[in-house]
């Protein structure tokens, strides 16, 4: 039997280039799979749980600083000129209307005196000189149902300060007075801040306002954005605002360094930056019945250095940032100059509020101590109420947080926090507590797939205690690295899933790329478990091929005769027949060799002509075949060799073996 030719096994693609095509199809699949693990990374957004560290902005080259940078400094350039020395009466310093202190407060007729306001109509009055009182001055402007035009073009702005000095504002309930910042050339609203704009500024005084509307005021800084209060270290301010609603201002009300102030009933709506900004060392601060809507910063603000600040009946919606952003970090790190205290700042109160639809999260709080959320809503995208310390005491009472995002409640680094009497809703964890003490008690925390409560950090230490937890997932309470966790009670419907299935399930979009590089690994099994079918049939196929070569050679062979051994000892053949040569050095047992497995034990049992004997539990060991027909035939219809095999192993093609098999079948049946 001789082996099949090329043309025979149908092969027409050389075998170097199969294996080259082999190894590209493996490079671009493992390619693809990895492009798209990493596309899938940039694509994603980050979790909304995590801390949202701002990085530093790089300063402006001087050819990009904003005008109103310029404008701004030229402004405190002209508020310290015209503060210092002394004020009698009613001054001019260049185009600044200058007040001295006066027993009787300045009115309407006496700024109209003075050539700061003019009356243009019925109910129409108009800035339009800056002003300024001095420190024992008073400003007080009762125009209820009047509209209050304080001049801003792009010359010049006028603006309204005291200077030490107190200003009261009022109209009457249902006839408020109006503030607008007032384009004369244009006959509108000034809606361009690059130039500068209109604005109310108290410095180290007092401010009331009484059903009063502003509009299109402030640009650029705090102290003019549009409303604001200072105070000093030396001298307090305060702020005593009811019935006041902010629109379309720089920012909405501005509080720094004020004492004992109140604002109550003020809505803010659709202005530049925050709402309400409470920040450097304000002191006892009460926020009550506030509306921020729709602001481009926080709804209400509470920077660095600001304590004992109570927002209660508020509601602060659909804010470019959070709803209520706290930062009660310490203003120094070690000793200074200014002797600011290394501790932080302490003491807000968020009560019976909602918080909802604001871009950058629900509540955030920095490094501050005494946090209480008490009766309040709280809902959001992403996480509705996030507390990172250090910091001491939070306590979250009878209070409703509803996260969209994975985390409902994030506490990191606090000690003695408190969660009690809430319901809680998020995604994959209601209750995060992360290095930090505390307790979870009596809440109703549902999620969708992950943890009810879940307390990490060799530190943290954790009661949680008579909660209804819903959802499912390894565990309605689970503890990492080291953390103590005292686990009582707990109630609702929790159905288990392994660690396993929950991975998953949130990597659904990885799992076609995952199923590309498991499948063939599973399929390396199936292959090896042919090629070894492969195998055996080749050795089958080349020990007929040994076999026949045997044969063949054992026909040519002479007989071997034994000489008599003479006296000398030594032996004499027989005169060889003629026929092909032989060398004597080869053996009966040599045939060609055709692969690594053959060797010169070749096959079963030896008979003396070389030949295999057949062997009954190997139907093909040790036969002759006539030819690769012969083999394939024996090794599909009597060994049970599937079809694609034998066609692989003698290396011909698929169909020509079936054709082999039916022939041979169809002749068995004749």
């Amino acid at each position: 039997m001789s082996a099949p030719t090329a043309a025979e096994r149908g092969d027409t693609v050389h075998v170097a280039v199969r294996r080259l095509i082999r190894a590209v199809c493996l490079v671009a699949v493992v390619g693809i799979v990895l492009g798209l693990a990493v596309l899938r990374q940039h694509i994603e957004p980050p979790d909304p749980a995590a801390p949202a560290d701002e990085a530093p902005v790089a300063a402006p080259a001087l050819d990009e600083v904003p005008a109103e940078v310029a404008v701004l400094a030229a402004e405190d350039a002209r508020l310290r000129a015209v503060s210092l020395g002394p004020a009698v009466g009613t001054t001019r310093v260049g185009a600044t209307v200058v007040l001295g202190p006066r027993p009787a407060a300045y009115g309407v007729d006496a700024l109209v005196a003075a050539g700061a306001l003019r009356r243009t109509g019925p109910g129409v009055v108009e800035l339009v000189r800056p002003v300024v009182a001095r420190r024992g001055a008073r400003v007080a402007l009762h125009l209820p149902a009047t509209t209050l035009r304080m001049h801003s073009g792009a010359r010049a702005h006028a603006s309204l300060v005291t200077w030490g000095g107190d200003l009261a504002l009022s109209g009457a309930p249902g006839r408020p007075l109006r503030l607008v910042g007032w384009d004369p050339r244009r006959k509108a609203a000034d809606r361009e801040t690059s130039d500068g704009r209109a604005y109310l500024l108290v410095k180290d005084g007092r401010l009331r306002l009484a059903d009063v509307e502003t509009d299109h005021l402030g640009y650029w800084s705090g102290r003019t954005g549009g409303l604001a209060v200072t105070g000093s270290p030396e001298t307090s301010a305060t702020a005593d605002l009811v019935g006041v609603r902010v629109r379309a201002s720089h920012i909405g009300l501005y509080l720094s360094g004020v004492e004992r102030s109140v604002v109550r009933r003020t809505e803010v709506t659709a202005v530049e930056r925050d709402g309400v900004e409470v920040t450097n060392r304000s002191h006892r601060v009460r926020l009550t019945g506030v509306s921020v809507d729709r602001s481009g910063g926080a709804a209400i603000k509470v920077g660095n250095g600001a304590s004992r600040v109570v927002v209660e009946r508020a509601r602060l919606t659909r804010s470019g940032g959070y709803g209520l952003l706290v930062d009660g970090s310490p203003l120094a790190d070690g000793p200074n100059s200014a002797g600011y205290s290394t501790t932080n700042y302490a003491g807000v109160v968020l009560r019976r509020s909602l918080v909802a639809d604001n871009d950058g999260g629900g509540v955030l709080v920095l490094r501050l101590d005494g946090l209480q959320v008490d009766r309040s809503t709280l809902l959001a995208d992403g996480t509705a109420l996030a507390v990172r310390g250090p910091a001491d005491g939070l306590v979250v009472d009878r209070s409703v947080v509803r996260s969209q995002g994975a985390t409902g409640i994030v506490v990191e680094e606090v000690s003695g926090a408190r969660v009690e009497r809430s319901t809680v809703r998020a995604r994959t964890t209601g209750v995060s507590l992360t290095d930090s003490t505390g307790e979870v008690r009596g809440n109703d925390i549902a999620v969708g797939t992950g943890t009810g409560v879940r307390v990490a950090g060799e530190d943290a230490r954790a009661v949680v205690d008579g909660n209804a937890m819903t959802g499912r997932g390894p565990g309605a309470v689970a503890d990492a690295d080291g953390a103590e966790v005292q686990q009582g009670d707990t109630t609702g419907a929790w159905s288990y899933r392994p660690r396993a299935v929950l991975w998953l399930e949130e990597h659904g979009s990885a799992l076609p790329g995952l199923l590309v590089l498991v499948v063939p690994a599973f399929g390396t099994v199936f292959v090896r478990r042919r090629r070894r079918g492969q195998r055996e049939l080749r050795r089958l196929l080349e020990q007929a091929l040994v076999a026949r070569g045997r044969e063949a050679l054992a026909g040519y062979a002479p007989p071997r005769t034994q000489a008599p051994v003479g006296a000398a000892g030594s032996a004499f053949e027989a005169e060889p027949e003629a026929g092909p040569h032989v060398d004597p050095h080869v053996g009966p047992d040599v045939g060609p060799h055709v692969g690594p497995d053959v060797g010169p034990d070749v096959g079963p049992d030896v008979g003396r002509a070389g030949v295999p004997a057949a062997d009954p539990a190997a139907p093909l060991g040790g036969r002759r075949f006539t030819g690769p027909q012969d083999f394939a035939v024996a090794a599909v219809l009597e060994a049970g060799y599937p079809v694609g095999d034998v066609a692989r192993a003698l290396r011909v093609p698929t169909a020509r073996v079936r054709a082999w098999v039916e022939e041979a079948r169809a002749s068995a049946d004749a």
